[in-house]
């Protein structure tokens, strides 16, 4: 909703524009959180519900969504279960989200907007309000308006549309239908009809003259969205809200430092240490440089000075004591050489394994000089996008192979996994998060790969004591687990 609303775009612009204060960003952020959050947590539910049997239980954890998904549930009870009420879900959140702020914000301009100069009627979250007063009738007549208007204009019942349609057939047909659904619920709900909004898309003119506006004056500025730009798919809708998913694992990062191993400690200490815990196990993580940056709080150099933002940092992860405190250590690897040596030092009767973020593999240049060194050693690739850009040639999930996945428990009981393994691929993909968080995983993984996708038949017992110890050391050791990253250049 943020990239492609009036209001979303005016959060947007307000964020990047130099001189508007943070304070009007956050009564712009939070004038839109109930509408936000009610779209997220239905959509989100919504999703879950496809191949999740007990929704209700995984909301349980998530007490303080329920109210707002309640809320959004219960406008659209009467709305056919489906593709059709999260269409109209979409409808009401992009309505309230899309007053002609733009045009107001540009006739002031240059002068910075204060909220105060936004009717309190062009609120998302006033407007959301307005819905309340939304007859149940009314809900009903407006899908049964657009049921008609679709019949009208594609010559077939929308339940006959199937996914196998191209996407730009969906794309048109559901647009039909949330366009006709929006407008009979506005124009048949006296509170709704006196407010003015922009329709779909139609805000891109309002971000552009802004745009130019501040380009105009030399301040460097950008559009969030292009004029035509498609509507997002299932998938991408997903995506949106897995950017914006975190499972905080500790309220602070650890303490970290980094130290060459060859040069500021010995190999024989990294395995000594590697190989005293509870498994021995020397794991070498694989994290982009602004990666391990973000998951520690270094006490020196920080990897964020790095000079080679590019190449991943190969580093095994040492829980040691300093000055009286735990502190993370990462013990870096500086070269193929050095990952060679100390893996051939490893007795073989110990577990091996290396660990890199899906973010990294949008890196090209990294992989022609590390993976042939890697690759004999198994690889978990831990999943810190979604799936999208996962896939095609030379890509993490493959372009036609087969995708076998399963579901598997770790050692935190509020934690769940899914893991994944291609065809002739040496790696296994690994996405740990909440249980909602895996099941939106799950779905857009099967809306990409259709029947490409295998989740009952395969044997996961040559990597189970790979995947257990690797999960302990990611749970044990980063701060949070997110999504928001990027799986191809």
């Amino acid at each position: 909703m943020n990239d492609d609303t009036a209001w979303g775009s005016l959060i947007h612009f307000t964020a990047e524009h130099p001189g508007w204060d943070t304070a009007l960003l956050a009564q712009l952020v939070g004038s839109c959180s109930v509408i936000h959050e009610a779209f997220a947590s239905f959509m989100s539910a919504s999703y879950a519900g496809l191949r999740h049997e007990n929704v209700e239980e995984v909301l349980e954890a998530y007490p303080i969504y329920r109210p707002l998904m309640v809320r959004m549930e219960r406008l659209l009870t009467h709305v056919p279960q489906g593709h059709r009420k999260e269409i109209a879900a979409t409808a009401v959140a992009r309505f309230c989200m899309s007053p002609p702020v733009l045009a107001l914000v540009s006739d002031l301009y240059p002068r910075r907007v204060r909220l105060a100069d936004i009717p309190s009627a062009w609120h998302p979250d006033q407007r959301f309000r307005r819905f309340g007063c939304v007859r149940p009738e009314t809900i009903i007549d407006a899908v049964n308006a657009a049921d008609a208007g679709f019949l009208r204009t594609y010559g077939q019942p929308i339940d006959a549309l199937t996914l196998e349609a191209s996407d730009d057939l969906l794309e048109a047909a559901w647009k039909t239908w949330e366009e006709t659904f929006i407008n009979s619920v506005v124009s048949s709900t006296p509170r709704l009809r006196d407010l003015a909004h922009v329709p779909a898309n139609d805000h891109l003119a309002g971000v552009g003259q802004l745009v130019h506006a501040a380009t105009s004056r030399g301040i460097p500025m950008s559009l969030t969205q292009d004029a035509g730009e498609q509507a997002l798919s299932d998938a991408e809708s997903v995506q949106r809200i897995l950017s914006a998913t975190e499972l905080r694992l500790r309220e602070e990062p650890w303490s970290s430092a980094l130290a060459e191993v060859g040069t500021d400690v010995d190999s024989a200490d990294v395995m000594g240490l590697s190989a005293a815990g509870p498994v021995a196990f020397l794991l070498i993580h694989g994290r982009m440089p602004v990666q391990l940056s973000e998951a520690f709080t270094f006490l020196a150099a920080d990897p964020v000075d790095h000079e080679d933002q590019r190449t991943p940092i190969f580093a095994v992860r040492l829980l040691v004591d300093h000055a009286g405190q735990d502190l993370i250590l990462n013990a870096t690897i500086p070269s193929t050489n050095a990952y060679r040596e100390l893996a051939e030092a490893w007795p073989e009767e110990y577990l091996i394994a290396n660990c890199i973020t899906a973010s990294c593999f949008a890196q090209g240049g990294w992989q022609k000089v590390w993976l042939p060194v890697l690759n004999p050693r198994p690889t978990v690739v831990l999943l810190d996008t979604g799936f999208l850009g996962t896939i095609g040639a030379g890509r993490l999930l493959g372009a036609d192979e087969r995708v076998y996945g399963a579901y598997m428990g770790v050692a935190d009981p509020t934690v769940k996994a899914l893991i994944l393994h291609v065809d002739g691929h040496p790696h296994v993909i690994l996405a740990i998060a909440d249980d909602l968080t895996i099941q939106l995983l799950a779905g857009q993984l099967a809306d990409l790969l259709g029947e490409r996708l295998i989740m009952d038949d395969a044997d996961w017992s040559e990597w189970m004591s790979v995947l257990s110890a690797v999960s302990a050391s990611v749970l044990g050791t980063e701060s949070s687990l997110r999504f928001n990253g990027t799986a191809s250049t």
